[in-house]
Formats: structure tokens, C-alpha cells, sequence
């Protein structure tokens, strides 16, 4: 992880909901009378999450550099899996999703 918090949200710009992150928030305006009916908002994070589409997992190996093994050691969720070599460098699995779809939207229920 890296730290930052996200916050999903309805975006009046996007009509869709989207996830901000929470140090880049400005201003939050609350639209009088809400219309619930033009934008559907989950009850809670746990239905947000449970309705997010959800790409396919990908797992990759990383052959990295010296200095990429020093910044992967200062990153305790990356020094977990990372496998150094006795003649220097190293490798790191990563798991990630595709994102090549929007991953806010939801499955039976689009925005």
C-alpha cells in the first residue's frame, strides 16, 4: 500500500462513482434536495466493494537493479516477497488487476 486514502463517491462530472484520494479533496459540496433516484449510492463500503467489477489477476516477476532491491527493502509490503541474488539485484512477484475497464462501475447496477 502506499499510504494514501481513497474515498469512492458519486462524481457529478464522470455520473459515475469514483475513487478520490482524500489529500487531493478541496471542497465537498452536498447537492440539495439529493436525487437518490438519478444517482444510486451504496448503503455502505462493504456493498460498494462487493459490487465492483472485477478485472483478471495478473502475476508478474520484477528483475530488479541493485537500487531497486535498496527501494523495495524500505517498502515493508514489497520487501515480503522480494528474493535478492547473491551476486546483486533481485526479484519481486507482483500481483495486480487489470484495469483496462473502468473497475468503479458496477456490475448489475451501472451508473
Amino acid at each position: 500500500m502506499n499510504g494514501l486514502w481513497y474515498c469512492p463517491a458519486y462524481c457529478m462530472t464522470a455520473n459515475q462513482i469514483r475513487e478520490f484520494r482524500i489529500d487531493r479533496i478541496k471542497e465537498i459540496v452536498e447537492e440539495k434536495p439529493y436525487p437518490k433516484e438519478k444517482y444510486p449510492i451504496p448503503a455502505s463500503i462493504q456493498e460498494y466493494l462487493e459490487k465492483l467489477e472485477v478485472g483478471n489477476d495478473y502475476h508478474i516477476k520484477i528483475q530488479l537493479t541493485d537500487i531497486g532491491v535498496k527501494r523495495c527493502e524500505t517498502d515493508c509490503l514489497l520487501a515480503r516477497g522480494l528474493k535478492t541474488f547473491p551476486t546483486g539485484g533481485g526479484l519481486l512477484p507482483v500481483q495486480f488487476r487489470d484495469i483496462s475497464q473502468p473497475t468503479c462501475m458496477f456490475r448489475n447496477n451501472r451508473v
